[in-house]
Order: structure tokens, then sequence, then C-alpha cells
């Protein structure tokens, strides 16, 4: 880790000094004696993270930053990148978690074969209007679940409750009047918008 901070134009005592602090922030200082072969994979990330951070550098540019992490990793470096883009950091990382890059990033670019085919600010190139509604149900019949199948709904069956999806107001209409008739228990009504994976799946494939 001090090697990275002088290879980067550091003072041994800056490198060791700065190595501590960034070793502390991903977590990891608790083994800075440790040898590498000895990490484990989420410790391994959070200290290519450290020496990517080690020399402050004006950008962070990271291939797959979250994986490996268990859930508590997960946000812990999460909020870390969020606390430097925060800063004025600029952030360019590649992943495959499209959560990650819905909850950080400001603009957003989609490859496939090797040609951009999105690109642009997050909030521009998804689609702000509700795409379909998800009907929470209880107290619905195997024989309406069937029904619902069969008129080309996804129904989606949990413990206790089902989930209908349904597109546009007037078919979300009917099926509330529908499941009402049958004497179903409307529990939840969700809109949903499209998500960056939706997006991945329309342009992407």
């Amino acid at each position: 880790m001090e090697l990275c901070g002088q290879l980067s134009g550091m003072r041994r005592a800056a490198a060791r000094r700065r190595t501590e602090e960034v070793l502390d922030r991903t977590g990891v200082l608790y083994a800075a004696d440790r040898q590498v072969g000895r990490l484990s994979k989420g410790m391994l990330q959070r200290a290519a993270l450290a020496a990517a951070m080690v020399a402050s550098p004006e950008m962070l540019i990271l291939d797959e930053p979250m994986s490996g992490l268990d859930p508590v990793g997960r946000k812990e470096v999460r909020d870390i990148l969020l606390a430097e883009r925060d800063g004025g950091r600029t952030i360019f990382f590649a992943t495959h978690i499209l959560p990650d890059v819905e909850a950080m990033c400001d603009n957003v670019i989609i490859l496939r074969a090797g040609r951009v085919v999105v690109s642009g600010a997050l909030r521009q190139v998804l689609r702000g209007e509700v795409v379909r509604t998800d009907v929470t149900v209880a107290g619905a019949s195997s024989a309406l679940v069937g029904e619902l199948r069969e008129g080309g709904l996804v129904v989606h069956e949990r413990p206790d409750v089902v989930v209908v999806e349904v597109t546009g107001e007037q078919a979300c209409g009917e099926l509330l009047g529908r499941l009402l008739a049958a004497g179903a228990k409307v529990i939840e009504l969700s809109p949903r918008r499209e998500t960056l994976e939706d997006l991945f799946m329309r342009q992407a494939l």
C-alpha cells in the first residue's frame, strides 16, 4: 500500500500515514500486517480500494468494486464511494450489478459487443412513466391464479400472497374489479418505473 503511494509521488512518511488512514477507512487496518495471500475476497476488494485511494487521485477507476463483498461490506464500500463522489472525486467504474449503478451514478454507458448502445445521464435514459403496476393480493384461489396466467398475466406466488403484474390503467382497473368480485383482498398497488435492468434487457440483448 505504501509502495502504491510512493509510485504516485508521495514521500515515504506521507505514504505511511495515508496508508493507515485508507486502510482504516476501508475496514482492513486490523489486517495491515497480514500477507495478501491470506486475505479473503472481500478483504482483497477493500484493500484494492484503499490502494486506489492512497494517493488521493482526482479520478478513481474501479472494476467490479462490489464483487466478493457481503451485504454489510457492499453498503460500507458504497458509502465510501458516495462520500468520495460528494467530495468532488470523479469515479468511473464497470459493473454487472445494475442496482449499484442506479444508487451511485450520475451518468451511464451500456455496451453491447464492444459498442455503445446507451449513453447519457441516468435520469434521462430511463423512462419516467409507469411501465407496469404490481398488484399484491391475498386470498386468491388457485383457480383464479390459473385463470390469470391463462389470460397472459405474469403472476408470482409468494407465501400467503400473489403478485400480479399488469400494464396500463384500464387493464389495472379491470384486474382489480375481477379480483374483488372473486373475493380476493387487494393489499398493495405498486407502480413500477423503468429500472436500469429493464433498459439493459431492452437495449443490450
